[in-house]
């Protein structure tokens, strides 16, 4: 019973780690066009 419980928390981390990895992704675009956007707005 413990060892199943084991499998499924380790099979959870690794699927929430590749939503982590596409989440981290998205908001490091997101910034870097936010970034991109106030430099522009500046030079104005």
């Amino acid at each position: 019973m413990g060892r199943s419980e084991h499998t499924a928390r380790v099979g959870g981390r690794r699927r929430l780690g590749g939503m982590d990895a596409l989440l981290l992704i998205l908001v490091l675009a997101l910034g870097a066009y936010l970034l991109y956007a106030l430099v522009k707005a500046e030079r104005f």
